[in-house]
């Protein structure tokens, strides 16, 4: 009977624990359940973070940082590691197969229009670059006072053009650049200054001027020593035909800046592009002698100057005075002409040929003998 009731008694007692324990359970439901929630969540962070890209990861890190750190309470620790702070700046490297636009082998050019620049002084069109250092002088009353030239149509021969660099040429493209392992030298005569020379000479034939074009190739084998050898070949000639009033020396100039850019000078005549002129007139001064008649070669290129102007308008540069014979005192008709630089074509340079031979034409037959 004792033994029952002690059973008894056990079976209250479990009960009423039980109960309590249901109780307190109930009582703290609402606690434990957002606890459970929360380290669930906790749990799919991190599990997402493993697998995240580095953006999404980043951003996930900032949302937690202020989860981690929870109470103490927090069942579950997870050691979480920081990423390096990115720069400010990031370099972004990017590979490409794109080729770069500069060549090394190749050069710039730059087309000017040079009838304007470089004078010392001017009246009207006629501008002058005075390079020497005692010399002046008046060009209206220079061009007032005729040139010591007298043209004679007579079939005789009246004018020599010669030429002492005749391998110089020019370039074959013109688009802009230049290739630096070319070289603007050519012995082909269709090429070179030969040929602007055969353009000049066809234009004066045609105005019945007679003209003799000589061929040789001055500077070739030798560049050196070519004014020597040009200076034998006219005296030549000036025995020969003493009738010849007029020489003229067709060069081409070279015009290159310290940065390797390349001086095209040119002008658009008629809609085509011509290669700049530049005439040269030498004179004695200082160290340069044996040239004692240089204002009879001045008064010509002036009027050469201003009738190329006038025909033109900037076909020719500013006239280059200097102190230099270039075999000019051979003649008191004798010039050096420049017909464009390096850096023009071929075909501007023949165009100039013309315009030039159209211009000297006129002004010789203000010269002629009737």
């Amino acid at each position: 009977m004792r033994q029952r009731t002690l059973k008894r008694k056990k079976k209250i007692i479990s009960v009423v624990l039980i109960g309590a324990a249901l109780y307190c359970f109930c009582a703290n439901y609402n606690m434990i359940l957002p606890a459970i929630a929360a380290g669930a969540e906790q749990t799919a962070k991190f599990s997402a973070l493993a697998v995240m890209p580095e953006g999404g990861a980043e951003r996930l890190r900032e949302e937690m940082s202020g989860e981690i750190s929870v109470t103490k309470s927090t069942m579950v620790t997870v050691p979480v590691t920081t990423p390096p702070k990115p720069t400010e700046n990031p370099q972004v490297t990017t590979k490409t197969t794109e080729k770069t636009t500069t060549n090394p082998q190749y050069g710039k050019v730059q087309t000017v229009n040079m009838s304007g620049s470089g004078y010392s002084f001017k009246w009207n069109n006629i501008l002058v670059n005075n390079k020497t250092k005692s010399h002046t002088f008046n060009i209206e009353k220079e061009l007032a006072i005729r040139p010591d030239i007298n043209i004679h149509k007579n079939g005789k021969p009246q004018v020599l053009i010669m030429h002492t660099h005749a391998t110089e040429s020019y370039m074959t493209t013109d688009n802009g650049q230049y290739n630096k392992s070319f070289s603007a030298r050519d012995r082909d005569n269709t090429k070179n200054m030969v040929r602007v020379g055969e353009e000049i000479k066809k234009q004066l034939d045609a105005a019945g001027i007679v003209t003799i074009h000589d061929k040789t190739q001055h500077d070739y084998p030798s560049y050196n020593g070519g004014y020597e050898r040009s200076a034998a070949t006219t005296k030549k000639y000036l025995k020969q035909y003493p009738s010849i009033d007029v020489v003229l020396d067709i060069h081409r100039d070279a015009i290159t800046r310290d940065d390797g850019t390349k001086i095209k000078p040119t002008a658009v005549i008629g809609g085509k592009k011509a290669a700049q002129i530049m005439i040269c007139a030498g004179c004695q001064d200082d160290k340069v002698t044996g040239f004692p008649d240089w204002q009879h070669n001045l008064r010509f290129a002036l009027r050469l100057q201003k009738q190329c102007n006038d025909s033109y308008s900037g076909l020719v540069r500013p006239m280059y005075f200097v102190s230099k014979k270039y075999n000019e005192y051979l003649s008191r008709g004798s010039l050096l002409l420049e017909m464009g630089s390096d850096s023009n074509t071929l075909e501007e340079a023949v165009y100039s040929g013309k315009l030039l031979g159209i211009s000297l034409a006129k002004v010789l037959n203000t010269l002629e003998i009737k």
